[in-house]
């Protein structure tokens, strides 16, 4: 399903705005360690239609943590999520720290306001805390940015 799928949204996007050069590429977030789809293809009648595309299983990094927590990239946050996200499952207090300590990389690591606006969100998307966490959390957060003078949570709070 998601090779058709991810074929019918590359088609349906090329036309809608005349990309002739359209790339993809798959992030693969799931827990299946050998599920590694690359291509999607069919034929009907004489007719084939092949699709092959490149993939990143975020599993791989399990093993690159260090990688993950040395790279500036936005994206090793947003992986570090996810990977903490789904070692903490059980375990709302593990959870909360390691939420805690991805907040306070994106302010170390020097993104601008928006971003770490948007990767706050993100992680606190994917990281959900059981209700008597999530104040902790956000008394946390906020004494920790009033260290840094960089107040962002009040901005979240009235978005939300």
């Amino acid at each position: 399903m998601l090779k058709s799928n991810f074929f019918l949204f590359l088609s349906l996007k090329g036309e809608a705005f005349n990309l002739y050069f359209l790339v993809s590429l798959a992030v693969l977030g799931d827990d299946k360690k050998k599920w590694r789809p690359r291509k999607y293809s069919y034929s009907r009648w004489g007719c084939q239609l092949k699709l092959k595309f490149p993939m990143v299983k975020l599993l791989n990094y399990e093993e690159n943590w260090e990688f993950l927590t040395e790279n500036n990239n936005p994206f090793a946050v947003v992986i570090m999520a996810y990977l903490k996200s789904k070692e903490t499952r059980k375990n709302p207090l593990i959870r909360l720290e390691s939420k805690l300590t991805l907040v306070r990389l994106l302010y170390e690591r020097g993104y601008s306001r928006e971003m770490v606006i948007q990767l706050f969100r993100l992680i606190d998307w994917m990281m959900i805390l059981p209700e008597e966490l999530k104040r902790q959390f956000q008394t946390e957060v906020y004494n920790y940015e009033g260290k840094k003078r960089c107040l962002i949570l009040p901005v979240l709070n009235r978005l939300v």
